[in-house]
């Protein structure tokens, strides 16, 4: 299986991990790993928070993308 991480960041504490796996028997996914307790935060910095999260999610999405691109 070939694994590629697509992006890692702190979200407060807590890392996320977004990576892609390619089995070689089965179709590809996305695995978007958190720890397994909550990410608690202070209600004045949701707003830092989701920022952080998003930041994430989009350099994931733009890894992705280029992935796809180099293999068409």
């Amino acid at each position: 299986m070939q694994t590629t991480q697509l992006a890692r960041g702190k979200i407060n504490a807590d890392g996320l991990l977004i990576e892609l796996r390619e089995p070689d028997d089965a179709p590809a996914t996305i695995w978007i790993v958190w720890r397994p307790q909550p990410t608690i935060t202070d209600p004045k910095r949701l707003n830092i928070t989701i920022n952080a999260v998003m930041a994430i999610l989009a350099r994931a999405s733009a890894r992705h993308a280029a992935i796809r691109a180099e293999r068409l």
